[in-house]
Order: structure tokens, then C-alpha cells, then sequence
């Protein structure tokens, strides 16, 4: 029983922290703006569908990402939700990239010089977001005793 109990107070911390991210960084998404996203990110949908329960109008790129094809599943959820999403492959970010006002993504994780750990993919939209100076914001839920959230932008 022990288990069960720290497993979902576990779960409704992690479901608290999604909530208020959503709650301070939906207001980067204005009406208009296309943002470009990386697979299936649970914080990242949390965000963008906070904004549509705002009344945001906004478009939503979603790379493929292969191999599992994560993409198709955040689209998929996207969709579900009312928001526009279209499905871009993992090769035609360079192609978008023009299009796009900001890049918004999760992590699993960051390291101690400030790097983030993603799936495989983001570091080339990152390096081409900078190349372009488009906006790329990352966002980590931390779930640990003090029940910290950090930004990493």
C-alpha cells in the first residue's frame, strides 16, 4: 500500500508541476505565431493547449521523430484538442524554419553547464533556431522534495 501511495502522490506532483509551467509560459504563444515543436512532450502540450483554452489562435509544426514517431502521437493529441498541427519530417526543419516564430520543447533533463538532454533531433533545431535567432525555450518539469521548477530558456 506503501507503494501505491508514494506512487501517486509521485504522480499528482509531476500533474502539479505540468500545470503551473503551463500556467507561467502559456503567454508566450500570441495569436498568429507558428511555434515548432519536437515529438511527443506531455509539459509541451500541457502549454500549448493552456494557450488554446485561452481563446490563442496559433499553429503548430511537429517533426515526425523517428524512429518511434513520437510526432504523430503529439499531433494526434494536438488535434484532439482543436489546435492546428501539422506534421513536418525530421529532415525539413531547415525548410520551415522561416515560417516558424519560436521553438518551444521538453527535456528529460539538464546538466550541470546548462546543456539539456533531449531525444535525438532537437540539438539541430536548436543550432538552426540560433543560427536564425528564433526564440527556442525548453521546459523541464523537476519533481523532488522541495518541488522545484525550473526554467531553462
Amino acid at each position: 500500500m506503501f507503494l501505491v501511495r508514494s506512487g501517486e502522490s509521485v504522480m499528482k506532483r509531476l500533474m502539479m508541476s505540468r500545470k503551473k509551467i503551463a500556467q507561467l509560459a502559456y503567454p508566450f504563444i500570441t495569436d498568429g505565431v507558428t511555434v515548432l515543436t519536437v515529438n511527443l512532450s506531455r509539459v509541451v502540450l500541457e502549454i500549448l493547449c493552456k494557450a488554446h483554452d485561452k481563446m490563442k489562435k496559433f499553429h503548430v509544426l511537429v517533426t515526425v521523430s523517428e524512429p518511434d514517431k513520437e510526432g504523430a502521437m503529439m499531433v494526434k493529441a494536438l488535434r484532439d484538442k482543436g489546435i492546428q498541427a501539422t506534421q513536418i519530417l525530421d529532415c525539413s526543419i531547415g525548410f520551415v524554419m522561416e515560417r516558424v516564430d519560436f521553438i518551444l520543447v521538453g527535456a528529460v533533463g539538464v546538466v550541470e553547464n546548462g546543456g539539456l538532454i533531449n531525444k535525438i533531433g532537437t540539438y539541430p533545431v536548436a543550432v538552426m533556431a540560433k543560427s536564425l535567432n528564433k526564440p527556442f525555450m525548453s521546459q523541464l518539469k523537476v519533481s523532488s522534495s522541495t518541488e522545484t521548477i525550473r526554467f531553462v530558456n
